[in-house]
Parts: structure tokens; C-alpha cells; sequence
């Protein structure tokens, strides 16, 4: 069986999301599979992970982190918070970063990664077609990723979520933002 798997996290980045898809693909190669990996570089992440199958079956996709666009006008480091924020360069700044991420990162911080990993998936579906596409979230994007490709392809997919979408407590988010979320879903 042929499986594609769409996840922004996965080895070599260390992130926990990509610790359980780095596992589950070398699984899937064990027993016969023949896996291949959509993934998002990050340049936040450490790149310390082993990355558990062949690296030539794994395609990063490289976009624009609009995270990044605060974090460069207010010279913070990739894994300072929202504290930090709030300690080192004021509270109304870290007020206003907070209301940033609510506005723009919807659904989540890698909307922007959508665009690459579709074009992605699209180049490797015209060369080796899956069987199935298995989409893990967070970030919910991959699951648009999945989904997208799923339909322009009739690829039937699978959907993940390994945490909440809404009542995430990884993700504090404003009232407002959390009626959205869930008027999006109904």
C-alpha cells in the first residue's frame, strides 16, 4: 500500500507532533508500505530528530512564516513566547502581539504553508499516486492540505487530530476567536 502522509511536523524537526508521525511512518515501512512525507520546514524547530525512513521520501515544503513578521519587528528570538513578550518589551505590546496571532493565524500559524505543500503533493501524485493520504493535525492546516488533494486527486485520506481544535489549551485565544472556530466547524 501506497500512504502519503501530510503532517507540517516531522523529522528531523523536534517537535512531539513529529516524534509520533516519524514513528508511525518507519511503522508503516516495516510492515510493507511504501510511505511518503509532506512536511513544512521550520525553522523554529531544532533539526535533532532521527528521521526514521529514508530522507529522499520526505518533502519539506519551504513558505513564509507570517509568525514571523512580529517576531522580526520586535527582535525575539524563534521560541520566545508571548511572556516574553510581555516581561522584555511591555504589556500593550504583548496585548497587541497576542491580537496578531488571533487575526492572522487562522487557522493556525502555517496557513501560509498550505500553498507549497499542495504544489508539493501535486508534483509527487503526478510521479507516485497513494493509496490513501493520512493528514495529521496540529497544525489543522495539514488537514486542508490532505483534504485538498484528496478531492482534486479522489484519493481517499484520513484525518488526524492529536489535539482539540477548539478548547485547545496549547492555544489561548480570545472569545471572539473561539466563536469563529466554532461557527467554521458547524
Amino acid at each position: 500500500m501506497k500512504v502519503l502522509i501530510v503532517s507540517a511536523y516531522f523529522p528531523p524537526g523536534n517537535a512531539i507532533g513529529a516524534v509520533r508521525l516519524g514513528k508511525l511512518a518507519r511503522h508503516l515501512t516495516e510492515n510493507g508500505c511504501d510511505v511518503r512525507v509532506i512536511s513544512a520546514v521550520d525553522e523554529t524547530l531544532a533539526p535533532t530528530l532521527p528521521t526514521e525512513i529514508d530522507a529522499d521520501r520526505v518533502i519539506a515544503a519551504k513558505w513564509f512564516d507570517i509568525h514571523s513578521l512580529p517576531r522580526i519587528l520586535l527582535k525575539l528570538g524563534a521560541n520566545d513566547g508571548l511572556e516574553t513578550i510581555s516581561e522584555s518589551k511591555g504589556r500593550l505590546l504583548g496585548i497587541t502581539y497576542n491580537l496578531f496571532r488571533a487575526l492572522f493565524h487562522w487557522p493556525n500559524r502555517h496557513t501560509v504553508w498550505f500553498f507549497p505543500a499542495v504544489k508539493a503533493g501535486r508534483r509527487l501524485i503526478a510521479e507516485w499516486r497513494p493509496d490513501v493520504i493520512s493528514a495529521s493535525a496540529w497544525p489543522i492546516t495539514s488537514l486542508f492540505v490532505g483534504a485538498s488533494l484528496s478531492k482534486e486527486f479522489s484519493i481517499p485520506w484520513i484525518a488526524e487530530l492529536r489535539n482539540l481544535w477548539l478548547d485547545n489549551h496549547y492555544h489561548s485565544m480570545p472569545v471572539w476567536r473561539l466563536l469563529r472556530h466554532a461557527l467554521y466547524s458547524l
